[in-house]
């Protein structure tokens, strides 16, 4: 059995990080069922105002160049993977829409979430 630590309901500190409960998860279904649902939900941000977007050059945009080598070794001749380089080209589309609009709430962000959790899912079938 594996265990997760909670975080504390209190603001964090590094004396209640170190204080954390662990706690036993259930069975190998609701580790699964943890893992992928619910999908990502987005987080509320109320000091931005609606029209916000991160600028392309924000590392936490311009990380996501790591995704264009493995589409294009997905897209191969030699060893071809259509379903990987699909799944790895919709992925990279919703995550730099979500993420350039600040993780905000709704639709958009569970999808987001499910097709990133459908991606780790085929990496793990792999």
């Amino acid at each position: 059995e594996g265990r997760v630590i909670r975080a504390p309901a209190s603001p964090v500190d590094a004396t209640s990080i170190a204080d954390a409960s662990v706690t036993e998860v259930g069975s190998v279904q609701q580790k699964w069922k943890q893992l992928l649902w619910p999908t990502g939900a987005g987080q509320y941000r109320p000091h931005l105002c609606p029209s916000a977007r991160r600028s392309w050059t924000d590392p936490h945009m311009a990380s996501h160049v790591a995704f264009v080598p493995a589409i294009v070794c997905s897209c191969s001749p030699s060893s071809p993977l259509p379903e990987l380089a699909a799944l790895q080209s919709i992925v990279l589309v919703l995550s730099l829409i979500y993420h350039r609009n600040y993780e905000r709430p709704g639709a958009l962000a569970s999808v987001e979430g499910l097709f990133a959790k459908a991606l780790f899912m085929y990496g793990t079938a792999q």
